[in-house]
């Protein structure tokens, strides 16, 4: 299938994981009342309330490390 959303992850200067926002698509946007362009290249803490951000990168943290 394809994934509702694409999100590329880049690491700071600083080491932190910080996901932005890439791709989404048209079944999401439909099903949830959201377009991409509201939401292309922001961060998960743009998006997301703080405890919903912070688990995407526990998340992402578990399954890289």
């Amino acid at each position: 299938g394809v994934p509702a959303w694409v999100k590329i992850a880049i690491t700071d200067e600083a080491g932190n994981t910080i996901f932005r926002m890439l791709h989404m698509n048209r079944e999401y946007e439909d099903a949830f009342g959201v377009r991409l362009e509201d939401y292309k290249a922001k961060t998960d803490f743009e998006i997301w309330d703080e405890k919903t951000a912070q688990e995407f990168l526990r998340s992402f943290d578990s399954s890289f490390k």
